[in-house]
């Protein structure tokens, strides 16, 4: 399916006149987070972040982790006068090993010279695209690089009355000028550049939010346009559907591991499907029920009919076709527990599935660059031990240059806090127990938004933000006087008024051994020379 050719946008993007959806109200129960949702409504001009020029921490460097928070939300700026040169935020890294860093409805970016630039894409679709208004948002905030330097962006256009138009975006130029494509549908998230997967192109884009799972492939023409060439059912819905919906990908909001992996010409895609029992019972019913190694497995906690597969397929681009679905484990019946994969120098795939205050399991491929067969799934950290206890949640993975893998997701054990922790496998080694990195000052309900990222040198950079809910009398005081604008209130059980705050970026530049508060040094000293 080719796609209509727009006009090329100064320093903005292309945009075609097909494909306006109107808004609509995101599904019960599905936690969907776009980042910047309530930017494009915003009545007041928004100022985008500005570099200061200035120190960035306010005591001797480096701050190392672990971070232990303190009585009442007294962070990273307040510990260490942290105040960055750039607002922190998922970050990629361009052919250079240049950084993106996503805010919201812009990009920063910054030079050997050390000096921030603002990438401001919303200013620009204002400016070019006939009834635009408001702010670009992203579907996705992680940029994509394909072998030619190419950049893509998933993301949203908001015309008069309100009327969403979601595509894919491309530069030719690092990010400077824009070319939009409409998508048939609102895509969430597209492949990002790790250390090994391979994309030659565009990379591939999935839809997963609880109907169909759809991959899309798109494909460079001569003069260097594209055209979406495929839009592949990769698992359909097939009734009875429980309320909870069907197939899901891993939630984007924090962690958001890669659901694709695309090596030696082929991509693979792994999602999470909520059936009933009977479409999968001869495979649940070989789930082993018993405790080995101090793990008690989910067969052993819960009825089948609480467990939900995770599968794998393979979908071929020479011979363009999709493969058989492969089953690669089970979790809980939970939006939150879908798996993510990652390739490995060798083709080899990894894959970590999933779970919500439960223990990740980790598989590998048998078979190099397939998706045919799979190691038995072995729970990761510390085993939980009873009901209502927490664990881990938001599987943020990635494959480094060495061929480690790395993992930073949200534990919630020993005492409900609810951390920030590492972990990693070597090649050919067992994973590590985590590390803490961050450490909240109180117990209940936090989220992190947390996103981790490796750049072409193999270093780690993890951004997060914190998020607290289930605020105590004296957390709520506190609250209202750091952040009197966000209006907190509670009725009864519910929250309103409540935000992230405190945007921050870690780096390991040592292969996980040691993290520490990144600053832009970092960044400028990580670029190369064309």
């Amino acid at each position: 399916m080719a796609t209509a050719k727009g006009t090329k946008l100064k320093l903005g993007f292309l945009a075609s006149d097909v494909a306006i959806m109107k808004n609509t109200t995101p599904k019960l129960g599905v936690l969907l987070f776009f980042i910047a949702a309530t930017v494009g409504h915003a009545k007041e001009p928004l100022v985008p972040h500005r570099d200061h020029g200035g120190p960035e921490l306010r005591v001797p460097g480096p701050v190392r982790t672990p971070i232990q928070h303190e009585k009442y939300f007294r962070g990273e700026r307040e510990l260490f006068g942290y105040y960055p040169r750039f607002l922190p935020g998922v970050v990629t890294f361009g052919p250079d090993n240049e950084p993106y860093i996503a805010a919201g409805w812009y990009f920063q970016t910054v030079d050997a010279s050390s000096v921030w630039q603002t990438l401001d894409i919303s200013q620009h679709v204002r400016k070019t695209i006939a009834e635009a208004t408001g702010y670009v948002s992203f579907s996705d905030p992680h940029l994509s690089f394909d072998q030619d330097g190419d950049a893509y962006l998933l993301g949203r256009i908001i015309r008069t009355g309100n009327r969403f138009q979601y595509g894919l975006f491309h530069s030719q130029d690092r990010c400077r000028t824009w070319t939009f494509y409409p998508t048939p549908t609102q895509l969430e998230r597209l492949e990002r550049l790790e250390a090994h997967n391979e994309l030659l192109g565009p990379p591939p884009m999935v839809e997963g939010r609880g109907g169909e799972l759809r991959l899309v492939v798109a494909k460079k023409n001569d003069d260097g346009s594209l055209r979406i060439d495929k839009q592949l059912v990769v698992a359909k819905v097939v009734s009875p559907v429980a309320g909870k919906g069907r197939h899901w990908i891993t939630p984007r909001h924090s962690g958001a591991g890669n659901v694709t992996a695309t090596f030696g010409g082929k991509t693979h895609i792994v999602w999470l499907s909520i059936q009933p029992l009977a479409f999968h019972r001869a495979a649940a019913e070989k789930l082993s029920k018993y405790m080995r190694n101090g793990y008690t497995p989910y067969a052993g906690r819960f009825e089948l009919e609480s467990l939900a597969p995770c599968y794998a397929a393979t979908y071929d681009h020479t011979t363009e076709t999709l493969s058989e679905p492969t089953i690669l484990g089970f979790t809980l019946r939970d939006a939150h527990n879908g798996p993510v994969i990652s390739v490995n120098s060798q083709g080899d795939l990894h894959v970590i599935i999933g779970a919500h205050h439960d223990n990740f399991l980790y598989t590998r491929s048998l078979q190099s660059n397939s998706t045919r067969s799979w190691s038995q799934p072995k729970p990761l950290g510390i085993p939980k031990q009873k009901a209502g206890e927490g664990s881990y949640t938001y599987t943020g993975l990635v494959c480094a240059p060495d061929d480690t893998l790395h993992l930073v997701s949200r534990w919630a054990g020993s005492g409900y806090y609810f951390r920030l922790v590492y972990q990693r496998k070597k090649r050919g080694a067992e994973w590590e127990p985590h590390q803490e990195l961050v450490v909240p000052f109180r117990a209940n309900y936090s989220a992190w938004y947390h996103s981790l990222n490796v750049d072409r040198r193999g270093r780690l950079f993890l951004n997060y933000s914190y998020l607290a809910l289930q605020l105590t009398p004296e957390e709520k005081t506190a609250y209202r006087k750091k952040w009197p604008g966000d209006g907190y209130r509670r009725e009864g059980a519910q929250e309103s008024g409540v935000r992230r705050h405190d945007p921050s970026m870690l780096i390991s530049d040592d292969g996980g051994d040691a993290w520490r508060i990144a600053l832009t040094q970092d960044f400028a000293a990580g670029i190369t020379d064309s």
